[in-house]
């Protein structure tokens, strides 16, 4: 078989079909499913690592029922 009779053969083997289902195509992130980390200290509590979310970076909440995650952080 000739190169240009393999390639008639490829593409005769590959079909496309209005029966195939196509898979969803995925939907893009929205800004809601993003955020931000904040590793923190407190005055109250300085030395120990706190972590804190926020979807818009303006208003936070302290995760671990706001308990350390660090308690003795050294260094910086």
């Amino acid at each position: 078989m000739n190169f240009m009779m393999c390639l008639c053969v490829a593409f005769a083997t590959l079909s496309c079909s209005d029966d195939e289902v196509m898979p969803e195509p995925e939907k893009p992130i929205e800004a809601t499913d993003g955020g931000y980390l904040f590793a923190h200290m407190t005055d109250a509590n300085y030395g120990s690592i706190f972590y804190s979310i926020s979807r818009d970076g303006y208003h936070w909440e302290t995760l671990n029922d706001e308990r350390t995650i660090l308690p003795s952080y050294v260094g910086h």
